[in-house]
C-alpha cells in the first residue's frame, strides 16, 4: 500500500483590515537594538527582518499575533491591538547558542565560533515561497544584501556580503554546495555589478533540498578559500537520509501573480492635447490630422494593460528518505512552472537529487551526491525594459494590425468602458470594407471573383483611401 501525503499551501499578502505595524526590537540587558531579528505574523508566511538599529515595519491586522525571534534571545509573541507602534524587548538566552554551524573544515558549536558566520536553516527557508536559491537568502542573514535586479522569472539576483569590496571587479560570493565550489557564470557588469537578468546554475537547485546555508564572512572565508573567498562564501548543505523508517513527503503549491499597479499616463485624448500645445510653441513637427480634434478620440491603446497579465505559478515536490545504520538515502524531485506577468516571459525547472551515504567500516565512509536539472527560460524580446516600454509607448500605436484585402486595419484593445461594443466594432469594420469592395466592383462592371479572387486584383480595383476614410467615422460613432 502506498501512502501519499499532499500538502497544499497558499500565500496572500493583502489581508483584509491589515495596517502597518512598526516599532523597535531591543535587548533587555543592553537596551540596544537587535539587528536581523525575525518578525512573523503567526499563522501566515508574512515576515520581515529588523534593520541594524532594530527597527521593523510589517503589515498585519488587529487581533493577529506577532512572533519575534532572534539568535541568542528568547522568542516572544505580541498580540496586535489598536496601536500602530509596537516596541518589543527580548531577553538574552545563552542556552540557544549550542546550534551547530557548518564551516570549511567540518562542524562546530555556535558558542565556540569567534568569526562572523550566519546560518539559514531549512525551517527558515520554508517560511516563504522560494523559486530559486537567491530568494531563499533574501532577508535571512545579517550583512547579506540580496536584490532582484530583474523582474524576469528565474533571473539571478545580486548577492553582496559586507558591502561593495571592489569598483571594477566581480564581488559576487563563492558558492560551495556539498563541498563543490561554484562560481555563477552569469556575466556581471554595470554600476553595481548586477547580473544580466538571466538564470544561472543556481536556478537549478531546489530550495526544498537545502538543509542549511552558512554564510562565511571576512577571515572565516579567506582563511579557508583564500582569494576565492574574499567576497564571502555561501556554504550550502543539502538534505540527507537518516536511519529509521522511510519517509515520503509531497507538496504542491499554486500561487497567483498579479499584474503591477498601473502607472498614471496620458490616454489618446490627453496625448492629442499635449501635442497641440507643443505644436503651438514649435517644439514638434506636424502630427497626423486624426489628432486635430481630441473630443472625437477614444481612450487609445492602454499599453500597460496590453503588456502585463495575471498569471499562476505552480510548484510540485516529492522526496523519499530513510535507511539503516550503515546506509542512508535521500531522493527528491521537483517541477516548477512560473509564467511572468510580462507577456513573453516565464521559467520552468525540473530537478532530481540523489544523496547516498554508506559506512563501509569504522574508518571508511562512501557517499554519492548526484544532482541533475533542466531549465527553460522564456525571455521577452527587450528583457527587463518592458516596463519602460509600457509607460512611454505612444497611445496612438495599435496593439495589433489586421490585414484585410491588402489594407491594414488598426485594431485597438477593447475599451474598458465599452466592452460589449468591441466585437460589434470589428464586425462593422470588416463588413464595411467588403461592401465598399463589392460596390466598387459593380460600378466598374467587373465580376466579383476578380475583386476577391486575388489580393492584387483587389488592390487594383479598390482604392484604400475610400475604405480607410470610413473607419475613423465608425470609431467616433462607437
Amino acid at each position: 500500500m502506498t501512502v501519499l501525503l499532499l500538502t497544499v499551501t497558499g500565500h496572500a499578502q493583502n489581508q483584509a483590515g491589515a495596517k502597518r505595524i512598526s516599532g523597535k526590537i531591543s535587548a533587555k540587558v543592553s537596551g540596544l537594538g537587535v539587528p536581523g531579528a525575525t518578525v512573523l505574523v503567526k499563522g501566515t508566511k508574512n515576515l520581515v527582518a529588523s534593520t541594524d538599529n532594530g527597527d521593523y515595519s510589517i503589515m498585519a491586522a488587529s487581533g493577529e499575533t506577532l512572533v519575534i525571534s532572534a539568535v541568542g534571545h528568547t522568542t516572544k509573541e505580541v498580540k496586535i491591538g489598536s496601536a500602530a507602534i509596537v516596541n518589543v524587548v527580548l531577553t538574552e538566552d545563552y542556552n540557544s547558542l549550542n546550534d551547530v554551524i557548518v564551516v570549511g573544515y567540518g562542524k562546530t558549536k555556535k558558542s565556540d565560533l569567534s568569526s562572523a558566520v550566519a546560518t539559514v536553516t531549512a525551517a527558515d527557508i520554508q517560511k516563504t515561497v522560494n523559486t530559486t536559491l537567491d530568494e531563499a537568502l533574501q532577508g535571512r542573514a545579517a550583512n547579506v544584501y540580496v536584490a532582484a535586479n530583474s523582474g524576469q522569472p528565474g533571473a539571478a539576483a545580486s548577492v553582496i556580503i559586507r558591502g561593495v569590496s571592489t569598483v571594477t571587479g566581480n564581488y559576487q560570493p563563492l558558492y560551495v554546495i556539498d563541498g563543490v565550489q561554484i562560481r555563477p557564470s552569469t556575466p556581471t557588469g554595470g554600476a553595481y555589478n548586477q547580473p544580466s537578468g538571466y538564470a544561472n546554475e543556481l536556478a537549478g537547485i531546489n530550495p526544498d533540498d537545502i538543509e542549511n546555508i552558512s554564510v562565511l564572512e571576512g577571515a572565516a572565508a579567506t582563511s579557508i578559500y583564500g582569494a576565492a573567498g574574499a567576497n564571502g562564501v555561501l556554504m550550502i548543505t543539502t538534505k540527507r537520509g537518516k536511519a529509521g523508517a522511510t519517509k515520503l513527503s509531497a507538496s504542491t503549491l499554486f500561487t497567483s501573480q498579479q499584474r503591477p499597479t498601473p502607472r498614471p499616463v496620458m490616454n489618446l485624448q490627453e496625448y492629442a492635447k499635449y501635442i497641440q500645445k507643443l505644436q503651438a510653441v514649435g517644439a514638434v513637427g506636424a502630427e497626423p490630422p486624426e489628432l486635430a480634434d481630441p473630443s472625437i478620440l477614444g481612450p487609445g491603446t492602454d499599453w500597460q494593460h496590453a503588456l502585463f497579465r495575471n498569471t499562476l505559478m505552480q510548484k510540485h515536490s516529492l522526496s523519499l528518505s530513510g535507511g539503516t545504520d550503515k546506509t542512508t538515502f535521500y531522493v527528491s524531485g521537483d517541477y516548477l512552472s512560473q509564467d511572468g506577468v510580462a507577456i513573453g516571459s516565464g521559467f520552468n525547472r525540473g530537478s532530481v537529487r540523489v544523496n547516498l551515504d554508506n559506512q563501509a567500516n569504522k574508518w571508511l565512509k562512501v557517499g554519492i551526491n548526484l544532482s541533475a536539472y533542466t531549465t527553460k527560460e522564456k525571455v521577452n524580446i527587450t528583457n527587463g525594459n518592458i516596463i519602460n516600454i509600457a509607460i512611454t509607448q505612444n497611445p496612438t500605436i495599435p496593439v495589433k494590425i489586421l490585414m484585410v484585402h491588402g489594407a491594414a486595419l488598426h485594431l485597438q484593445r477593447p475599451s474598458i468602458r465599452k466592452p460589449i461594443l468591441w466585437p460589434l466594432h470589428l464586425l462593422i469594420i470588416i463588413t464595411t470594407h467588403l461592401l465598399v469592395a463589392s460596390a466598387t466592383c459593380m460600378l466598374t462592371s467587373r465580376p466579383l471573383k476578380d475583386c476577391y479572387g486575388t489580393q492584387k486584383a483587389t488592390e487594383r480595383i479598390l482604392p484604400r483611401t475610400i475604405s480607410l476614410s470610413i473607419l475613423p467615422i465608425l470609431s467616433a460613432v462607437l
